[in-house]
């Protein structure tokens, strides 16, 4: 499930809850992120293209769909689905 906006200054900004994560490293995935495109100077400062992510282990109890869905609210963009080697 992914949560899409627009972000004031007008750039995407994605909230998405993953699953069948498995031993994947939560912090191998934040660095894999930010390594994935170009540096640009931002406030005078060199940093990642494609912003930052930050990944937390999915809690049932906070509720992932209320969660993601807010930003609809806000006229974001909501995509529901998963593979069908993963299919629930």
């Amino acid at each position: 499930m992914r949560g899409i906006e627009y972000q004031i200054r007008g750039v995407l900004h994605y909230h998405a809850i993953l699953g069948l994560m498995g031993r994947l490293d939560p912090f191998e995935v934040m660095r894999a992120w930010e390594q994935c495109g170009s540096l640009i100077y931002i406030d005078g400062n060199l940093q990642p293209r494609t912003g930052f992510a930050r990944v937390y282990e999915y809690d049932p109890s906070l509720g992932g769909e209320r969660y993601v869905s807010k930003y609809a609210v806000k006229g974001g963009i909501i995509e529901i689905g998963c593979s069908q080697r993963t299919a629930l």
